[in-house]
């Protein structure tokens, strides 16, 4: 076994290991856990962040249902200095007559973060909204359905070339 010499106590190269670990996720974890500030859910800030979480999830569901969400109300919004962020962590209140609980309004959590850098603007959501089946399918057949009048007009321009 390999031993690295201090003066002091001897400490094994695995037990030195550990302990540079251990210090790395101490800092991560203290930087990690910035002092997140409350403002106010009406704010400009808040109100901007909201619809941009709300428009980027809309994007991400296949059969587009995610595209009957509504901001209902912004209930908790805060702000903290991340590592490689700005976030904006928000809980909405978003309505849909789709989802699966038979709610109408249900509560999310998110965060939206603009990048150091770049500020190129991203979120994240902690559980995504679960719809109705039915409403899925209803969604998803009129998604197949617009495609194929938008390839069948396509193909008939194309034919009067």
């Amino acid at each position: 076994m390999k031993l690295l010499a201090f003066s002091g106590p001897t400490i094994h190269t695995k037990n030195m290991t550990t302990m540079n670990v251990c210090l790395l996720l101490l800092t991560i974890f203290a930087v990690a856990y910035a002092e997140r500030i409350a403002i106010n859910v009406n704010s400009a800030k808040a109100m901007k962040a909201a619809e941009f979480a709300l428009v980027e999830l809309s994007k991400l569901s296949d059969s587009g249902v995610y595209q009957s969400l509504s901001l209902h109300e912004v209930s908790k919004a805060e702000e903290e200095v991340g590592i490689f962020h700005y976030n904006t962590i928000l809980s909405l209140k978003l309505h849909s007559p789709f989802f699966k609980s038979g709610e109408e309004v249900e509560e999310f959590n998110m965060v939206v973060m603009e990048h150091k850098t770049d500020h190129v603007k991203s979120f994240a959501i902690d559980e995504f909204p679960v719809m109705d089946d039915d409403a899925i399918e209803k969604f998803w057949i009129q998604k197949v359905e617009l495609k194929r009048k938008q390839r069948e007009e396509a193909y008939r321009r194309l034919g009067k070339w």
